[in-house]
């Protein structure tokens, strides 16, 4: 918090400016880590565990068993599902789809995230997706026409802590395969309800099978939902209304250097932060933070946004947002 103080005072910002860019930037690691907290508290597999204390249900029929099943295979999901296959326990995941996603978010690591993935044995799932590595951030304040570049802090031996950037989806690929590889049986299906026993219990899920076409079921001891932030149980399970706080929109560039190469970029500027960073070696993500999605998605980017993008940017945002299709995510 001190260093965001510090670079506030730096750029005569409110630190709660710099405070809200380091949460939307800090979310894939937050997931991450809650994975590793739930390891450590479980603790590695040394002996079989006792069965869950609730009653078995009569019927239904299950059409299979497994100690868990995870509904969901996002980063959330997948990462969870390797790690328990590596512990020894059978798990199946049902995914709606299993085809590489596209979305616009999630796609930059940060170092404490890179290294939970590490500690988790996932380090391949960010390997041959061409990812960028980042060694910090370059910050840009229209208003002052200032700049300060942040390198990321120093690891135990004097060099550099490093992130991840990258497609998002490809990310997401990268963990279901080494999902996959640890022992986690995949179905593509999306899941429908959650199933109780006389006592309230979960005792697995329903879902209707992608392939056949036909309703089936899942027992388990222990059932993950991690479908997401368009999950349809979350009503059901918690009682915190969602709350949409803001908007993303973006556009990748093709074949825009960054100004410090190895550096995403922070703009402070009209209406809210944007970020700038390689996914690829020549993709680069323009990604805006804005509280309401105007009507004129694309002649908002180019008369309000585009000016306020560092000047290697500017060209090739023009020709993207006139050619393409401007991407919207919502902030919840």
């Amino acid at each position: 918090m001190s260093s965001l103080a510090s670079v506030a005072a730096y750029l005569q910002l409110p630190a709660i400016s710099l405070i809200r860019i380091a949460v939307c930037l800090l979310l894939p690691l937050v997931v991450v880590v809650m994975v590793v907290g739930f390891l450590q508290r479980c603790g590695r597999r040394t002996k079989p565990k006792q069965k869950c204390q609730y009653v078995e249900p009569a019927p239904p029929n299950f059409d299979s068993e497994n100690e868990i099943v995870i509904v969901g295979a996002g980063v959330l999901g997948a990462s969870l599902a390797s790690a328990l296959s590596k512990d020894g326990r059978k798990v199946t995941v049902i995914e709606r789809d299993l085809q590489e996603p596209n979305r616009i978010v999630g796609e930059l690591l940060q170092p404490g995230g890179y290294a939970a993935l590490q500690k988790l044995g996932l380090k391949e799932a960010v390997e041959g997706i061409d990812a960028h590595i980042v060694h910090g951030y370059v910050i840009h304040d229209n208003a002052t026409k200032s700049m300060v570049a942040l390198s990321y802090p120093l690891d135990d031996t004097g060099k550099v802590l490093t992130g991840r950037s990258f497609h998002h989806g490809r990310f997401i690929m990268g963990l279901r395969r080494e999902a996959k590889k640890d022992g986690a049986t995949l179905i593509e299906g999306a899941a429908s309800s959650l199933l109780e026993d006389p006592h309230g219990h979960i005792v697995g899920v329903l879902y209707k099978d992608k392939a056949s076409g036909t309703d089936k079921t899942i027992k388990a001891k222990l059932t993950f939902v991690a479908d997401g932030c368009f999950s349809r149980f979350r009503k059901g399970l918690v009682d915190a209304e969602v709350s949409i706080s803001s908007n993303f929109a973006g556009v990748v560039m093709r074949d825009c250097p960054q100004m410090k190469t190895g550096y995403a970029e922070i703009v402070l500027g009209t209406g809210g932060p944007l970020l700038v960073y390689q996914i690829s070696h020549n993709d680069t993500r323009i990604l805006v933070d804005m509280p309401k999605v105007p009507s004129d998605i694309k002649g908002y980017m180019l008369s309000v946004i585009e000016p306020q993008l560092p000047g290697v940017c500017v060209c090739e945002c023009v020709c993207v947002c006139a050619c393409v299709c401007v991407c919207i995510m919502l902030d919840r």
